[in-house]
């Protein structure tokens, strides 16, 4: 068995007089392990295992809590991405370039027994393999063909397509094919005829439910509420903002709306009640809409000056480098000084404040305060310099890129936005300002908290519980964490490691962060006051 040492921090382990409810602290790295540059690693459904591809083309499947190797298989071509089967059982590697698909049974042996055992490998020497994922069921296959000329539902028993092939699939990625979260429907879009249309299957007999045409000019993408009575389809970025709801059997919300840029929609998001769902455009808004009454209840606006005036509630942070040891105030402000050096944006056209003095917040108890905790978690040895979060002054200027004037596509509108499993906070990063995060509370429609980073987010992700936790990386060691009365920076052990990529286990207890080639994995906890 290969065993992975774990870093662990004692002192932080005992240090609770700064810990705040609810936020979850990384107690534990792991050493960094590797895996293939274009393919992340995977979590089983149940938390306790996790796939990546080594060395291209090899498979190996790890226990979460000990990171030994209970299995691996060889690729016969480098898989693009893996994907887990329902129950956990098989892990489905998608082979483009050789037009093949392979799933393989995961089974718990000693490397000197065996390794994962072959199940079923499918090509396609003619229409090649752009697409696959799993069934509901796990006993299926769909396969999305070369140029999206068709969909076939491969069987797994005897591999065969049983049920026939979808001709003209809209896309080959999950905006193209949904599964419904109850796991009883499968929406497919199509388009015939210079026209778009869902499709609905029932799971089991893939009988066609539905045929529900819609009045897009071409659509972008699709997402399934989480209650699983509607899907939500937007249109094309030329079409202008325009948003199509689809019940099971009809259309029954259109909207559309003028836009200052003259853009569509970028992104939706259910939230998880399924009562409201998030529309992020090209304008850099936000667009609320009671799914109820399908009633605009509110825009958030992403704007370049966070003041009290706008958001009276917003706490704003920046990153900043400090030496390992306290600094006093006057070197906070050099190091903030040397931040704004660094930024994309002119010197001149900055006007971020000097960092809070020490103890301008009475306590970090405080229901409505926050607080930066400025702790490295760096297992044995712990570098020189480190990064932290400071309070900024209000009013805050926001970092911009330099873009110029010949720019043709200029970076722009709302990249991406994620609900907080509660449904509490909406966390939201645009483009044309890609160091900053946006924390807002869509229970009081307000912008709650900004975070300023020295590098572009590059990912960020909530931890999948009720704690309100969101956690960020930017391309360097640091992983940034913000709950609702705090935020840090922990830093992974390996300094050459560049955090790329997050994604956390359904159990969440493990968070795994993901480098080009390389990837640790987090063992957190709740430390509670």
């Amino acid at each position: 068995m290969t065993e992975i040492r774990i870093y662990q921090d004692e002192a932080l382990r005992d240090d609770t007089d700064d810990a705040v409810e609810g936020v979850g602290i990384p107690l534990e790295w792991s050493e960094t392990m590797s895996c293939s540059t274009s393919t992340l690693p995977v979590f089983s459904p149940s938390g306790d295992l996790v796939a990546s591809v080594v060395d291209k083309t090899n498979i190996v499947v790890r226990n979460v809590d000990t990171l030994s190797v209970v299995s691996y298989v060889t690729c016969l071509s480098p898989p693009s991405y893996l994907e887990w089967s329902p129950n956990g059982a098989y892990i489905l590697a998608c082979m483009p370039k050789r037009a093949a698909v392979s799933v393989f049974c995961v089974v718990s042996m000693s490397e000197e027994e065996s390794s994962s055992s072959w199940m079923c490998s499918r090509t396609e020497p003619l229409a090649g393999v752009a697409y696959a994922t799993w069934s509901p069921t796990g006993d299926h296959v769909f396969v999305v063909s070369e140029f999206q000329a068709k969909l076939a539902l491969w069987s797994l028993k005897d591999s065969s397509c049983d049920y026939g092939v979808i001709r003209c699939p809209k896309f080959a990625n999950s905006y193209g094919i949904g599964i419904s979260p109850d796991g009883r429907m499968v929406a497919v879009l199509v388009r015939k005829d210079c026209k778009d249309s869902v499709l609905l299957y029932g799971v089991g007999e893939w009988s066609l439910l539905a045929d529900v045409s819609i009045d897009t000019m071409n659509a972008a993408g699709m997402v399934w509420s989480p209650d699983s009575r509607y899907i939500a389809v937007w249109d094309a970025v030329y079409a202008g903002p325009r948003l199509v709801v689809v019940s099971q059997h009809e259309v029954v919300h259109t909207a559309s709306w003028a836009s200052q840029s003259g853009l569509g929609i970028r992104t939706v998001q259910w939230s998880p009640s399924g009562h409201a769902l998030a529309i992020g455009t090209y304008d850099t808004d936000v667009k609320l809409l009671n799914t109820v009454t399908w009633r605009e209840m509110h825009v958030m606006k992403h704007g370049v000056v966070v003041d009290e005036t706008s958001h009276p509630m917003v706490a704003a942070f920046v990153e900043v480098e400090q030496e390992a040891e306290a600094t006093d105030s006057a070197e906070e402000e050099d190091v903030l000084d040397a931040y704004l050096r660094k930024s994309s944006a002119p010197k001149e056209e900055s006007c971020y404040p000097s960092p809070k003095k020490s103890g301008a917040r009475s306590s970090l108890r405080s229901s409505n305060q926050r607080h930066p905790l400025n702790m490295s978690v760096d297992g044995a040895i712990a570098p020189t310099i480190t990064t932290q979060y400071t309070e900024l002054s209000l009013p805050v200027k926001l970092p911009a890129p330099r873009v110029g004037s010949d720019e043709v596509n200029p970076p722009m509108g709302v990249q991406k936005l994620f609900w907080s499993p509660t449904g509490r906070f909406i966390a939201s990063t645009c483009e044309d300002r890609p160091h900053v995060a946006w924390v807002w509370d869509a229970c009081e429609l307000v912008l709650d908290t900004v975070l300023i980073h020295m590098a572009p987010i590059r990912d960020f992700r909530w931890r999948p519980d009720e704690s309100d936790t969101l956690y960020l990386v930017c391309g360097s060691r640091s992983v940034y964490i913000w709950g609702p009365q705090a935020a840090t920076c922990v830093h992974v052990a390996d300094e050459k490691f560049r955090g790329l990529n997050l994604q956390w286990s359904n159990n969440a207890k493990v968070l795994h962060a993901c480098s080009k080639e390389s990837f640790s994995c987090g063992f957190l906890e709740s430390l509670a006051p």
